[in-house]
């Protein structure tokens, strides 16, 4: 129990409180803080190693001043649960693995790397199954904000069913981004005003496991992607590797308003499926299928609006 009140933890080093098959809670994310105070610079570090516990009901504070430095919470195990909890100041809020965890109804505001990551070596994890993040507010990450980032590597179990549902995104310097992971749905986010990165991205240039069996369905993505950085879309799916690895992915239901580049972009893929989805004021192309692009796709019944001169809707 954390009640009432800012509790300083790590003033010395970047260690923090391992909690195992426990509760954390506190009187609320206005009322109970804990707050990680190390003498900078220091490297790497939690405030919580969670495994099979929950944290609840309190706000997690840091002096971190990069990328790096103290983080608030890897959790592992199984049935683990991050519920109304609020990130602030740290490198990153959540390094989640193992199985049947949850992260909900969280706020993380200001890091210096990514919001919540989600893969399949947190902590002892060597698996990443049955994960969701629902319900959460990000802002103002250093990285991306959502991410699905597993391994195929021995010994780890390539990761799988992974549930990302109404979530809100502003403002971030990163996007929602399945790296590694397959039978993942992304359904009902907001992404808005994420001015260097894409909304939303299946597959990636480095990924670091294969996708298959991807559902992105119902997300509204709104003055993401950038002219910059070689032009960064809206939507994207794919990786630049020379074999697609990458199938089965589904793109439906959605909404791109007014991407700062193109709206949809395809690299390199096995199949993907783009069909009733709505593209509005894309700065560049409404659908965009890049030169080196592999593969097959599908790409019906999407209403394509304002398309500036010089540009085409497909």
């Amino acid at each position: 129990w954390i009640p009432a009140g800012t509790f300083y933890i790590g003033q010395n080093t970047v260690s923090g409180v391992l909690a195992t098959n426990v509760t954390v809670g506190g009187a609320g994310i206005w009322y109970s803080v804990l707050y990680s105070n190390p003498a900078n610079p220091v490297s790497g570090g939690n405030m919580i190693g969670g495994t099979s516990s929950t944290l609840q009901n309190f706000a997690m504070d840091c002096n971190s001043i990069s990328a790096g430095c103290a983080s608030a919470t890897f959790m592992c195990g199984s049935y683990w649960m991050v519920n109304n909890v609020w990130f602030r100041h740290t490198s990153l809020a959540i390094w989640g693995g193992g199985e049947h965890g949850t992260v909900a109804n969280t706020r993380v505001t200001i890091t210096w790397s990514d919001g919540i990551n989600m893969n399949n070596y947190a902590g002892s994890s060597t698996t990443g199954q049955y994960l969701t993040e629902t319900n959460n507010f990000l802002r103002y990450t250093g990285d991306d904000a959502l991410a699905i980032n597993g391994t195929d590597n021995s010994p780890y179990t390539p990761m799988h069913d992974i549930l990302i549902a109404d979530n809100t995104i502003v403002q971030t310097a990163g996007r929602i981004v399945d790296y590694g992971g397959s039978y993942v749905t992304i359904s009902n986010n907001w992404c808005h005003d994420i001015c260097q990165n894409d909304g939303i991205q299946v597959g990636y240039h480095y990924q670091t496991a294969g996708i298959t069996n991807v559902l992105v369905i119902n997300n509204l993505v709104q003055r993401c992607g950038s002219a910059l950085y070689g032009g960064v879309p809206g939507m994207e799916v794919g990786s630049d590797y020379s074999t697609p690895v990458d199938q089965q992915i589904t793109f439906t239901g959605n909404t791109i308003d007014h991407p700062y580049f193109s709206g949809f972009q395809i690299q390199i893929v096995a199949s993907v499926n783009f069909i009733n989805n709505t593209i509005i004021d894309p700065g560049t192309y409404g659908i965009n299928v890049l030169s080196e692009a592999i593969g097959t796709a599908i790409i019906e019944n999407n209403d394509v609006q304002g398309v500036p001169s010089g540009y085409q809707p497909f």
